[in-house]
């Protein structure tokens, strides 16, 4: 089965008039794209190792075509691209809006399944909510190196267990219309797993976020690096999305584990008017180990009115949050036109 070129992943969005479209192009074989729950530990294994050694399609140009309009661009040293788009007001985007070939060849680029619906409008009548990933709401054990290694081994993404009741916790945000935004420290390689996994999981749908692609060495060491280039993937990402809709508010959820707390404090302290609050679960044991940094944070942002909430169980979070978003819907609904 020979490889083919694949957009993986493709993440748009649509914010008034401007499509921002990005994504990378791989070539690899459709069954590293087939995941089943059945798949065991060595099929995982094989599947892992593909996606951490997969042929980047590296300082390509490609032609991108978006209903009537063209543009070409370069991929860069990891496949990746990003470009943007007029869009008319109020079209509503499918799949079949985006076609991608290469600028000298005829060699086809498809969107597998598993990229195609990941183009979403970012609606300013609406609240968002920006969810870190692992530990958040996967459980990937990051800040314990054999529990890691031995979860993202031994489990595909169907296997792969949630923190308990966040999914509960995220679709009450979503039935009160919040669009939901993964931002993660997690690198692209795992897009596939990550993907899946909401949809095996039923999380609420919405663009997912990840640092570049990275070498098979990472999956087994991480590099430490100082916390302020550690974080910018992450604040470089929401700042970008608190930016692209300047009237929407936001809620925040993460965990202690690592920079999550850190990472909002200061994104509130950018952007109090679109903060609304901020939700930080305990990993480990409870109260998490950096209470008193955490405890910090959130007497700082409540005294500028910026509800800061650290909790263990999900459930515990749900009367709060009922509460927050209906008095934000409330106020939106009495604010004049």
């Amino acid at each position: 089965m020979s490889r083919k070129l694949v957009i993986l992943p493709q993440t748009g969005l649509i914010c008034k008039d401007s499509l921002c479209l990005e994504g990378q192009i791989l070539r690899l074989k459709n069954k590293h794209l087939e995941v089943k729950k059945k798949d065991g530990i060595w099929r995982n294994i094989n599947r892992l190792y593909k996606l951490y050694t997969i042929h980047k399609v590296s300082n390509t140009p490609i032609c991108i075509q978006y209903l009537n309009q063209s543009c070409e661009v370069t991929t860069d040293s990891h496949g990746y691209f990003q470009l943007n788009f007029p869009v008319k007001v109020g079209h509503h985007f499918t799949s079949e809006d985006i076609q991608y070939s290469l600028l000298h060849g005829e060699e086809k680029i498809y969107i597998p399944e598993i990229s195609q619906s990941d183009v979403y409008p970012i609606k300013e009548d609406s609240f968002g909510v920006i969810s870190d990933i692992d530990d958040t709401i996967l459980q990937t054990f990051a800040t314990n190196l054999f529990k890691r290694l031995s979860t993202v081994l031994r489990y595909n993404a169907l296997k792969r267990k949630e923190v308990k009741h966040m999914s509960d916790f995220y679709n009450l945000f979503s039935k009160r219309g919040g669009n939901f935004f993964y931002v993660s420290n997690s690198e692209m390689n795992l897009f596939l797993i990550i993907k899946l996994f909401l949809n095996n999981r039923e999380f609420p749908d919405g663009p997912i976020y990840l640092k570049p692609f990275k070498r098979l060495k990472h999956l087994l060491w991480k590099k430490q690096s100082h916390h302020s280039r550690k974080n910018q993937h992450k604040l470089d990402r929401i700042r970008f999305l608190l930016n692209s809709a300047p009237l929407k508010p936001f809620v925040f959820v993460g965990d202690s584990g690592q920079n999550d707390p850190l990472i909002y404090y200061k994104i509130a302290l950018e952007f109090p008017e679109q903060v609304k609050g901020i939700f930080i679960r305990g990993v480990k044991k409870y109260p998490p180990k950096n209470a008193t940094e955490i405890n910090r944070y959130k007497d700082i942002l409540n005294e500028k009115g910026i509800p800061f909430y650290i909790f263990r169980d999900p459930h515990d979070m749900i009367p709060i949050a009922v509460n927050l978003l209906d008095h934000y819907l409330m106020i939106k609904k009495e604010s004049p036109l």
